[in-house]
């Protein structure tokens, strides 16, 4: 939401705030599919927020971080087609310019 309404500064203090604690949920059990997905979710988040605010390079590292955990997931998950179109949507975040 607040991507949306332009406020991109606050977005990404809030995304920020939940990769905290989504990281620290994923790692106190890397088994649990549902907590590590919910970390890829949010480092698309937090790199949309960087793309749109120019921060190119930063954005790509988090869609990087992202697209390693999702592609675990499918690897494991394989008739998952949500995990499936969620790393396809983080290839092309890595495809795209900028």
């Amino acid at each position: 939401m607040l991507v949306a309404q332009g406020r991109l500064p606050e977005a990404l203090q809030s995304y920020r705030e939940g990769l905290a604690i989504s990281e620290r949920l994923a790692k106190s059990n890397p088994g649990n599919a549902g907590w590590q997905s919910d970390l890829a979710v949010v480092h698309s988040k937090v790199g949309v927020a960087l793309k749109k605010m120019g921060q190119t390079a930063s954005a790509r590292e988090e869609f990087v971080a992202g697209r390693m955990i999702m592609a675990t997931l499918v690897e494991q998950n394989r008739g998952l087609a949500e995990w499936k179109k969620d790393l396809a949507w983080f290839d092309n975040q890595l495809a795209g310019p900028g």
